[in-house]
């Protein structure tokens, strides 16, 4: 599934903040020459990167039907990402209006667009491919099979949810690529897969296939030297901590990437649960990855600035001076490299990825 010969309408009608549209965005910025236009009545005559804070010029239409006459998309994804992954209502009949374009339709939904009938119908009648991101078939325990030596796992991981697990991955991996270093990233979720083209959306596989899955994805990619691999959800979370336990155990990183929204205050959608400290969450994670693989260890943390309020904040409204102090301090805290990779760049991370090659 390559969406590099694609022009694609990305659909977030009413939904602009970066943790919602955090599919939207991520294809903005790493894929913006694939993108038509972005869909968002309220928006409509403004640019991506007004809107989302990525995607340069990309143009915001009020309709699917003036960004396929317009622009010329050929394709549409649902651009958001929501609790419990269901396609608005009142999205139906802009999917289906697609479907009956002949588009292919990119979703990410835990609900599967394959599994709505008139969608579906639609779909088949106009040739249009249906693309559900989630759907994994995956149906296999882990087994515990040996990796190869020479293939170094490090995994993102996170104090929450939505807090960069994904672009860290993204960005350390293709910043070790510019060193000429063999590195993988390793999709795990919707928008990973749809940036890399392949991969498991690990959270919609079924709880005893969980770690099997993780596991099946280190050794489809074991010949490369270092995987990054996409971690999802947060150990503290109380809804999602079982994906990410599966994960550790069926990947056995070696390494982890600490992934951190600075300033939040509550984890995301718990009104009562504050976001662990780092101090706190590291040796408790260390102690998980540790009961499959002695040698694992946090290397590194990746903050990124948040609120409690939609969880997300745009980069570009940070203020440097003030947000690099709270940054300095939580490095000499924990004695560990402290980034922001898209404020700062990954490089301190990919620097420490390539100090446990050599260790």
């Amino acid at each position: 599934m390559d969406v590099r010969d694609r022009r694609i309408a990305i659909l977030i009608d009413g939904f602009r903040d970066l943790c919602h549209a955090k599919t939207a965005w991520a294809l903005l910025r790493y894929r913006p020459s694939n993108v038509a236009a972005l869909i968002d009545r309220q928006s409509a005559g403004r640019t991506a990167q007004d809107v989302l804070g990525a995607g340069s010029e990309i143009p915001v239409v009020a309709r699917l039907d003036q960004a396929v006459e317009q622009y010329d998309a050929n394709s549409l994804l649902i651009g958001t990402a929501s609790a419990g992954g269901r396609l608005p209502e009142r999205w139906r009949d802009i999917v289906i209006d697609a479907a009956c374009r002949g588009l292919d339709i990119y979703a990410g939904l835990h609900t599967l667009l394959r599994d709505d009938p008139e969608i579906h119908a639609a779909a088949e009648k106009n040739d249009a491919q249906l693309f559900d991101l989630r759907h994994q078939p995956f149906d296999r325990v882990a087994r515990g099979k040996p990796f190869p030596e020479s293939c170094t796992r490090v995994m993102t991981i996170g104090t929450d949810c939505s807090c960069g697990k994904m672009v860290t991955a993204w960005e350390t991996t293709e910043c070790l690529k510019r060193r000429h270093i063999d590195a993988r990233f390793v999709a795990t979720g919707q928008t990973g897969i749809l940036l890399a083209g392949t991969g498991i959306a690990v959270d919609h596989v079924r709880c005893d296939f969980l770690s099997g899955a993780a596991e099946q994805l280190v050794l489809d990619n074991s010949r490369h030297r270092v995987l990054l691999i996409e971690g999802q959800a947060g150990l503290f979370h109380p809804r999602y901590s079982a994906v990410t336990l599966g994960m550790i155990h069926g990947a056995r990183p070696d390494a982890m990437i600490l992934c951190h929204p600075l300033g939040r205050r509550l984890l995301r959608g718990m009104p009562d649960r504050p976001v662990p400290d780092p101090e706190t969450i590291i040796p408790l994670y260390e102690t998980m990855a540790r009961l499959v693989n002695p040698a694992a260890r946090v290397i590194a943390v990746a903050v990124s600035p948040g609120d409690s309020a939609d969880g997300c904040l745009d980069p570009a409204s940070v203020d440097l001076a003030q947000w690099r102090r709270p940054c300095q301090d939580l490095e000499r805290r924990l004695g560990l490299p402290v980034c922001d990779v898209l404020l700062d760049g990954p490089d301190r991370l990919a620097d420490t990825v390539c100090e446990s090659l050599e260790a």
